[in-house]
């Protein structure tokens, strides 16, 4: 029942190699401008963050997620930048 709106539907790809997900998630082109202002944007963080949805034990198809519980972090810890402008 989440809806998110078209800036935050950024995540392009997921896919599996093994037991781990990995997915490809763009910045929608309306942010472009606003961009260098974040060292990661919120909303690519997020849209990045949606890979989580996709469970890598459970074993069902990627595109099987409709009934899947949602996971969404709401504390971090010990996290860095390594890089900019990518």
């Amino acid at each position: 029942g989440y809806g998110y709106g078209p800036l935050f539907q950024g995540l392009r790809e997921a896919w599996r190699v093994g037991d781990a997900v990995y997915g490809r998630a763009v910045l929608a082109e309306a942010l472009g401008a606003s961009a260098d202002s974040y060292g990661l944007h919120p909303a690519l963080l997020d849209s990045a963050l949606h890979v989580l949805s996709f469970d890598p034990v459970a074993g069902a198809d990627l595109g099987e997620v409709a009934d899947a519980p949602l996971l969404l972090p709401f504390e971090w810890s010990e996290v860095s930048l390594a890089a900019t402008g990518a």
